[in-house]
């Protein structure tokens, strides 16, 4: 008997099927508007995969599907609610979404500056289309860049449903920050990163070109060698905040391939994902995977983020550690492990 109360308990769940209904306006507010999220620090995300993804470190406030969970079911949460069809797919924003789910999660929050071991910064600045800056946030993961830096109030919101669905929830996963012209340039000057800007006029970039040959007012060149260590890379979307790259900031060009990488005509998610790969291979492959951990050549310093990772730089939740060793290659990123060593000194090469 106690087991087919459970049972019928399950089947006879109120179904939300009204769009006045309180929780569908909630949703439908936090999917589709900026300030509603901002201000509950919450966020839509859709999709069971991503959803299972996301729950081996974060749990949700709801949890919503069109039908009962399994008992199984790994998703940790608040509340759990059943919807018609019609509302999911409304909310989720998407044609078809038969026997799918979504749920509200706390968005990540930004730093006040990126960690102290970051060496691969990227900087965006006026990407206005969603769908493109989920595609970079996701590439930059994937190739694991180390921090995203925002120019404020010039880029498309990232945690709009489709650059959450774009980026695979990439924000989650790697850490952000939002700042002036100003405040990028100290972190810039202080951490010693070449800075860099992609345009469709400067130096090459390519296994056979270096990019950290540049010239002086008076045309002689001079060969950063003190700033190989890192690069603070930044990618203008057609309504960037800055009128004109910083003069500070070296021009970098890809080959133009049959017109594919041209700025002004291609799709900016494919030319920057094509930059973010071609600069990492090339010329940074000795820096470590992770913005945790220092790389080889330089000093380990203390991170923001050293209480998601223990003294020997492992992430601390087994399962997520496992996970990410096991996707090599499958855009999902893999935290290095320090080796330990007899020697407690790291030595600068």
């Amino acid at each position: 008997k106690p087991v087919v109360v459970v049972l019928s308990s399950m089947a006879s769940r109120r179904v939300i099927k009204s769009f006045s209904d309180p929780l569908v306006s909630e949703l439908l507010g936090l999917a589709n508007e900026s300030a509603r999220r901002v201000e509950s620090k919450l966020c839509v995300v859709s999709g069971r995969k991503l959803l299972h993804e996301l729950a081996e470190n974060y749990s949700f406030k709801e949890v919503v599907s069109d039908r009962p969970l399994p008992p199984m079911c790994p998703l940790r949460y608040e509340s759990h609610h059943v919807v018609s069809d019609k509302i999911l797919r409304r909310v989720a924003n998407m044609r078809s979404y038969q026997h799918n789910m979504l749920g509200t999660i706390r968005m990540p929050q930004p730093l006040e500056r990126p960690p102290d071991t970051a060496k691969l910064l990227l900087i965006l600045d006026g990407v206005v289309d969603a769908g493109q800056l989920g595609t970079i946030l996701r590439s930059a993961f994937a190739l694991k860049w180390h921090s995203i830096w925002f120019m404020p109030r010039t880029n498309a919101d990232p945690f709009d449903h489709k650059a959450i669905r774009a980026s695979q929830a990439a924000l989650w996963h790697m850490p952000f920050t939002y700042g002036k012209l100003d405040k990028l340039e100290r972190f810039i000057e202080e951490s010693s990163l070449f800075p860099a800007v992609l345009d469709t006029k400067g130096a090459l970039i390519g296994a056979d070109s270096s990019i950290f040959t540049t010239g002086d007012d008076k045309g002689r060149e001079a060969d950063n060698i003190e700033r190989r260590e890192g690069i603070a890379l930044l990618i203008r979307g057609p309504h960037a905040g800055l009128a004109t790259p910083p003069r500070s900031f070296n021009r970098l060009r890809l080959e133009d391939a049959g017109g594919r990488m041209n700025l002004a005509e291609a799709d900016l998610g494919m030319v920057a994902s094509v930059a973010l790969h071609e600069i990492k291979n090339n010329y940074f492959q000795h820096v470590s995977a992770s913005p945790f951990i220092a790389s080889p050549e330089a000093p380990r310093e203390g991170s923001k983020y050293a209480h998601h990772f223990d003294s020997r730089g492992r992430a601390r939740n087994r399962r997520v550690l496992e996970r990410q060793s096991r996707s090599r290659g499958t855009g999902q990123a893999k935290y290095e492990r320090l080796q330990p060593t007899r020697a407690t000194k790291h030595v600068s090469v």
